[in-house]
């Protein structure tokens, strides 16, 4: 006589088989959801620059070195003299805060605190300068 099923070591290899298949699947779900997080992250982080970069465009005249309203590039005055500036919550950039630098709330998405370096240097040649801006945040490492 002939019994048909399945044996125990049949059942328990299957079981093993699946649940290596789910947690493969489980990892590609959250790999894809840290991809979705870091991505909204950078759009964020896109359109905050603009926002970052909009109290500079105030500062820019026809002539750096207009003597009629003598604000050139280097008064302590205007935001686009050369240096390193910042805008953060950094207690030891005190002294190097960048000029209509943005309120935190207003540097704030989805819970991140968005911070940026600004970097100012003349353009060889021009009387240019040249904004070299970098936005910073944390994101997310996955854990509640």
């Amino acid at each position: 006589m002939k019994k048909s099923g399945f044996t125990l070591l049949e059942i328990l290899v299957s079981a093993l088989i699946m649940a290596i298949v789910m947690l493969g699947l489980a990892n590609v779900f959250f790999a894809g959801k840290r991809y979705v997080y870091h991505a909204r992250s950078r759009i964020a982080a896109t359109e905050i620059s603009k926002t970052f970069l909009d109290p500079l465009a105030s500062q820019v005249r026809q002539s750096a070195n207009n003597t009629t309203i003598n604000d050139g590039w280097n008064q302590t005055s205007n935001a686009l003299r050369t240096g390193l500036r910042y805008c953060d919550n950094n207690t030891s950039h005190a002294a190097l805060q960048q000029e209509g630098c943005l309120p935190e709330a207003e540097r704030t998405f989805d819970s991140m605190v968005y911070s940026a370096t600004y970097n100012i240097s003349d353009v060889n040649g021009t009387d240019l300068r040249k904004v070299r801006l970098v936005v910073n945040w944390s994101e997310w490492n996955g854990t509640d």
